[in-house]
């Protein structure tokens, strides 16, 4: 509680223990790190992270801010694909994590979380300044293996990839965020899976460049999906895997009506296929989007016609 971690040759807090199956008294548990400052990480180990919680479950990390790294801000889980894990009912909230990557790294993200979390929680946190060398610099990551986690009431933009990214996972349930100013994407997915991976609920999308969704959200017959471990299928008819709905999109130096913001279709077309079948194309009325003041007019129609509750960040980050 209350400390500073800086300069750091690797990174700032590891809490590391045994996994599915270990003997109770290896497992680590039930610690909280609150409003505390990881900066300047990662100066001799460049892939070094901020926080790393690997096999670890119900700890609370809330109101700390973890800067200027030149890789991820934190790790969640650690357990490739769906095998089982104590990595779960960790609780991410009210955080400010900034400038992270510079740059340098890729496939990474500022909140990144990787296997079965269930019962995990990623909430009011504040991401920005997202910078990956090549590919992957994404402002929260649900890697291989998500499962079970709720991402609500964040705010992430200025990412040089998506602001959210899915690469494979399974019952992740995204809603009431604003995700804002992605340069290449503003979500993005890598497979389909032959179970229900995202549930994307009242959510704000805002952007001026890039693509709205990337290539990867066909959902038609046939249905052709990727099984972890290499595996690619393909079998007849079709099953839905992902759902979207009450969000509001909206870039406001495109023409709507034929803008592509996903699978090749317009918003129309997009919603003709069954997808955002009550979401609107419409200008959420930020206070300044510009100067990224994200704070929405009364009249917003997040508000008024999707039910979007406004997200209050006075007292994200460390408070001292």
């Amino acid at each position: 509680s209350r400390c500073d971690f800086e300069h750091l040759g690797a990174g700032g807090i590891q809490m590391n223990g045994g996994n599915w199956g270990c003997h109770p008294s290896e497992e680590t548990c039930d610690n909280t790190v609150e409003d505390c400052v990881i900066a300047d990480y990662g100066r001799d180990y460049r892939s070094a992270v901020g926080v790393r919680l690997s096999f670890s479950r119900n700890n609370r990390f809330v109101h700390n801010e973890i800067r200027d790294g030149n890789y991820t801000a934190m790790f969640i889980g650690w357990e490739f694909g769906y095998a089982p894990t104590i990595s779960w009912g960790n609780l991410v909230a009210y955080n400010h994590i900034h400038d992270i990557g510079k740059g340098m790294l890729s496939d990474m993200g500022g909140i990144y979380t990787l296997g079965v979390s269930s019962g995990t929680v990623l909430d009011h946190n504040l991401i920005h300044g997202i910078e990956a060398r090549t590919y992957g610099g994404w402002g929260i990551y649900s890697d291989e293996g998500s499962c079970g986690i709720r991402v609500s009431n964040n705010i992430v933009y200025d990412t040089k990839c998506a602001p959210y990214n899915i690469n494979y996972a399974r019952d992740m349930l995204v809603e009431n965020n604003i995700f804002a100013f992605g340069r290449e994407d503003q979500i993005s997915k890598s497979f389909r899976e032959e179970w229900f991976s995202l549930g994307f609920f009242r959510n704000i999308v805002y952007f001026d460049e890039g693509r709205l969704f990337n290539v990867n959200w066909q959902d038609d017959e046939p249905f052709d999906y990727h099984r972890y471990g290499g595996m690619n299928k393909t079998i007849k008819g079709w099953k839905r895997t992902y759902d979207l709905d009450w969000n509001v999109y909206y870039n406001p130096k495109a023409d709507a009506k034929t803008f592509k913001v996903g699978d090749g279709k317009t918003f129309t077309e997009w919603q003709k296929a069954g997808r955002d079948r009550h979401s609107v194309w419409a200008d959420p009325l930020f206070a300044d989007a510009a100067k990224r003041d994200f704070r929405l007019r009364p009249e917003s129609p997040a508000i008024v016609q999707m039910g979007f509750v406004p997200i209050d960040l006075k007292t994200t980050g460390p408070r001292r």
